[in-house]
C-alpha cells in the first residue's frame, strides 16, 4: 500500500491452502521489517477453528478460538469465538444462525 506521495506505507502478504482458506496474514513496515502476523486454522468444512496474531517479535498478542454446532445437514447454526487468556478462556461473541431448507422436488 502507498501513500498519496507514493512513498511505501506497508506491504502485505497472505497466505492460503490447498481449499483457498487464508492460513497466514502477515503486515510489514515500509523498512521491511514485521509488524504483525495472524494465523489461521480450519476444519474439514472450512469453518475457521483458531485465528491468533503475533507482534513483531513473536510474541502472542492474542488467540481465539472458534467452535460450532451444527445442523442434521452439517451446517452450522451457532458459533462461539473464545478469547484464550494463558489458561482462562473466555466467550467473547456467539452468532447464531437459521436455515431454511426447501424440497428440491415438490
Amino acid at each position: 500500500m502507498y501513500t498519496s506521495d507514493s512513498s511505501l506505507e506497508m506491504k502485505s502478504i497472505t497466505k492460503y491452502d490447498g481449499s483457498g482458506n487464508n492460513t497466514d496474514w502477515a503486515k510489514y513496515k515500509p523498512d521491511g521489517s514485521l509488524d504483525w502476523k495472524e494465523t489461521y486454522k480450519y476444519d474439514g468444512s472450512g469453518n475457521k477453528t483458531e485465528e491468533a496474531r503475533f507482534n513483531s517479535d513473536g510474541y502472542l498478542d492474542y488467540k481465539y478460538i472458534y467452535m460450532y454446532e451444527y445442523d442434521s445437514k452439517v451446517n452450522w447454526t451457532k458459533s462461539i469465538k473464545s478469547e484464550v487468556k494463558s489458561i482462562i478462556t473466555k466467550a467473547t461473541g456467539i452468532t447464531e444462525r437459521e436455515i431454511e431448507y426447501y424440497d428440491e422436488f415438490k
